[in-house]
């Protein structure tokens, strides 16, 4: 056997190339193992402490490296403090340092080879061991998933700003929800019967009671948890459009002093404001019109079309309302038979201001 570093007299004498010198017991300062040749090792040693480069560790165990070099990332063995190699190859190979502290508390972190790459892991023991984040070899880290397919990828509970664990599952095969727990918002997508939605929901503290606001589906937009499609509104729009007036178009005015039109569409209704004022009148017996609406009214739409909201020097009843034409693009001024008032001989003569307002359905 060797030399045994025990006694108050270690001897003078080598142990393959290890010689061992000292006249007392190893204790106090680090000392330093020489080779035959009087050449100190990188090696030190003290009665509790083992130091590699430094003759003065503080910890059990104590690498020191000291150099002036900058760290580069494509030549990252340059500053290499340790070193920790698995010489064989292929994949599953792996490289692990082991990390234990109650019998049933280990933390693994190393890498593992796949293909010619490595993969760096961090794995753990809970009830069974489990890895738990992954920084594969392109740079992608995931959680939960140890193949992450973008920069970040997580499967399993996400908390943001302490959001309880009530949170839904985050990457899994149905939903994907992530919690704010500042105010108890929620935002998210679900899979439904093969079709995906975006859910924007509110919770009371705790999230005792969680309700859903706003839902994003392939049919628009659904309020408070209505997914019908049926129910979903799906066009949203605000413009304006240029009116005509005249009787059957066959009697146009010459020019217009005013001739505007607002429209607003929500869903399949079209809210209308038509301000017209013809230079000249438009009288015959042809029924009056107005045309340019900025959408085509349906089939389905209600026959009424709106009303008059105010006239100057237009010469009908106070009572006259407006429907929408069969064509689906004019609209008329009604009698009773709903085929539309004529100009002069049915007691219309539009020569002046008139402002109308009203809805169809697309």
């Amino acid at each position: 056997m060797g030399t045994t570093l025990t006694g108050t007299t270690p001897q003078d004498t080598y142990d393959s190339l290890i010689k061992v010198t000292d006249n007392g017991p190893i204790s106090g300062t680090a000392k330093f193992l020489s080779d035959g040749l009087g050449n100190d090792s990188a090696l030190a040693l003290s009665t509790t402490l083992v130091g590699i480069g430094t003759a003065t560790p503080s910890q059990l165990f104590q690498v020191q490296k000291n150099s002036a070099a900058v760290y580069s990332a494509t030549t990252p063995t340059f500053n290499t403090i340790e070193h920790i190699r698995n010489a064989t190859s292929g994949t599953g190979a792996n490289s692990i340092l082991n990390f234990t502290s109650e019998p049933n508390g280990e933390w693994y972190i190393g890498c593992v080879s796949k293909a010619n790459f490595a993969d760096f892991v961090f794995a753990s023991r809970d009830a069974a061991y489990g890895e738990r984040m992954r920084i594969t070899s392109a740079g992608n880290v995931g959680i939960g998933t140890s193949s992450p397919i973008e920069k970040t990828t997580i499967n399993g509970l996400v908390a943001v700003n302490g959001a309880s664990a009530t949170s839904y599952y985050v990457g899994n095969n149905s939903s994907a929800f992530v919690d704010f727990a500042t105010n108890q918002t929620r935002i998210g997508a679900q899979v439904s019967s093969g079709a995906s939605s975006i859910a924007f929901l509110t919770a009371s503290a705790g999230y005792t009671t969680i309700a859903e606001r706003v839902r994003v589906t392939d049919a628009g937009l659904t309020f408070n948890g209505d997914t019908a499609a049926a129910n979903a509104l799906d066009d949203y729009e605000e413009g304006t459009f240029t009116p005509t007036l005249a009787s059957g178009f066959s009697s146009a005015p010459s020019g217009y002093s005013q001739q505007s039109g607002k429209y607003t569409k929500i869903g399949d209704v079209v809210y209308y404001l038509i301000d017209i004022d013809p230079n000249g009148a438009v009288a015959d017996a042809s029924a009056v019109e107005i045309g340019g609406l900025p959408f085509t009214a349906s089939a389905s739409s209600p026959a009424g079309g709106g009303y008059i909201t105010y006239q100057t020097g237009f010469n009908t009843n106070a009572s006259d309302s407006l429907h929408i034409g069969t064509s689906g693009t004019t609209i008329l001024f009604a009698d009773t038979t709903g085929s539309g008032r004529a100009g002069n001989a049915a007691g219309v003569n539009i020569n002046s201001r008139v402002i109308i307002s009203g809805f169809y359905k697309v």
